[in-house]
């Protein structure tokens, strides 16, 4: 799956949905949901050319190249459908997944069986970096007594994990999930940036993964803690983990943030990104 993602980065950059991260993020997420309970392929031949990934209890992600998308989509909704009963509150079957504005058949095909988009969508930046003919990565000072630093295993965990939760009240990170991301093959410690504070607790991260075969790197998570908010550490820490890619040659870096997420929208803009479509769930709510 994860070749299947960096092929489509090489090909059709920078419209891909996802990136090689995107999946080891979601196994660390959801540890008791395995991959043989989630995940559907669809092969040509012997080659993969297409994917679903299960999102519990009615909607699936999807991945194909351009030449198998229709069918694999048009597989998808016909999983969820057949296979997703209906609410006992209401009585309706509601089935979710996915397509990208410039994926004009997908959506298409998404309104032809009934789909309309929900109140979730995700704009996809992406900012060209100087291996890529992109402009130098600034560095921008920080307040008096922060500093720079990368996330150091095992001493670090319990304050990496303690600003991701603060980031993301509420939030479901455990120190338990996020030592498995130490297991991840494109996450490395020095990628895992973050400020910290004059106190020594952790201000803000930005944890960039890395596809060496794409040359693409992706920021996930990016957050700042709440009692450290308004000081230019979110900027600071991105520009950051855009270095740190940046010298390995990558050629880009993705980021996705909520459309309705204003303060994240204005921190990518401000980073020298551009928003190059946009993801939306799409729901089809009937009466079976």
């Amino acid at each position: 799956m994860q070749a299947l993602i960096s092929r489509e980065w090489l090909q059709h950059r920078p419209l891909v949905t996802y990136t090689v991260g995107d999946l080891e993020w979601w196994g660390i997420n959801d540890p008791d949901e395995t991959p043989e309970k989630l995940v559907r392929l669809w092969f040509d031949g012997s080659e993969l050319v297409g994917w679903a990934w299960g999102e519990p209890p009615d909607a699936a992600a999807w991945m194909a190249t351009p030449a198998a998308s229709l069918e694999v989509l048009g597989d998808v909704v016909d999983d969820l459908e057949a296979n997703v009963p209906p609410d006992p509150a209401t009585g309706l079957r509601r089935t979710r997944t996915y397509a990208r504005d410039d994926e004009v058949a997908a959506v298409e095909l998404l309104t032809r069986r009934g789909y309309v988009p929900d109140d979730r969508a995700f704009s996809q930046w992406v900012r060209q970096l100087p291996p890529g003919g992109g402009p130098a990565v600034p560095e921008v000072s920080l307040p008096p007594g922060y500093r720079r630093a990368s996330t150091s295993w095992p001493d670090d965990i319990e304050r990496r994990v303690e600003v991701h939760r603060s980031a993301f009240a509420p939030s479901r990170m455990t120190v338990e999930k996020y030592r498995a991301i130490l297991d991840c093959e494109h996450y490395a410690p020095e990628r895992d940036r973050v400020i910290v504070a004059p106190d020594g607790t952790f201000a803000a991260f930005a944890n960039a993964w890395w596809d060496p075969v794409a040359r693409v790197g992706e920021l996930e998570p990016v957050g700042v803690h709440a009692d450290h908010r308004r000081l230019g550490l979110g900027r600071a820490v991105c520009f950051d983990a855009y270095r740190a890619l940046a010298d390995l040659g990558a050629r880009e870096c993705v980021i996705f943030s909520s459309v309705t997420n204003a303060a994240s929208e204005g921190l990518y803009a401000s980073l020298g990104a551009t928003a190059v479509t946009t993801n939306r769930r799409y729901t089809r709510s009937v009466r079976p």
